[in-house]
């Protein structure tokens, strides 16, 4: 009777992977294009039913969410310089969807609120589809280069 020994070999590490070249990082924006312009769409269309810009949009949902004390504070909330914000207040104002008594910091109204939570619902809802329509082995990359760029680790560009 013979003993048969296997030994038992540790698996060789994977090579890495290459660096996509800039052809293929070319080909993978132009194949993303459509999911970002569908979701851009999805966006316009909630605006152009709720009869505002997006810079109205992004600024309404700044208040309800923040509920800022100053202008300055909803400048730096919404992204805008302050001349901006005070353009965009008044107009939002003469909508009914903001009031502001004396100097105090606009808040919403009533219909600013229903607005704006509409707007946060209808985005939730485009997301929704626009992940589900990414499969789940993309879904893990995707997650980490969206991190990545959102904790600063990829700059944006400068055009």
């Amino acid at each position: 009777m013979s003993i048969l020994r296997l030994s038992v070999h540790p698996p060789l590490p994977k090579a890495p992977e290459p660096e996509p070249s800039p052809g293929e990082i070319r080909q993978a924006l132009k194949r993303a294009w459509p999911f970002l312009a569908a979701w851009r769409q999805a966006e316009e269309d909630a605006l152009n039913a709720a009869t505002l810009t997006r810079t109205q949009s992004r600024l309404l949902r700044a208040i309800v969410r923040g509920k800022p004390e100053s202008q300055r504070a909803l400048a730096a909330a919404a992204g805008m310089d302050k001349a901006q914000v005070n353009r965009t207040v008044k107009r939002l104002e003469e909508l009914g969807l903001l009031t502001r008594r004396g100097r105090n910091a606009p808040a919403a109204t009533r219909s600013g609120l229903t607005l704006a939570r509409s707007l946060d619902k209808h985005e939730a809802k485009a997301r929704q589809r626009l992940i589900a329509a990414i499969p789940a082995e993309a879904k893990k990359g995707l997650v980490k280069v969206m991190g990545m760029m959102g904790d600063g680790e990829i700059p944006p560009p400068q055009f």
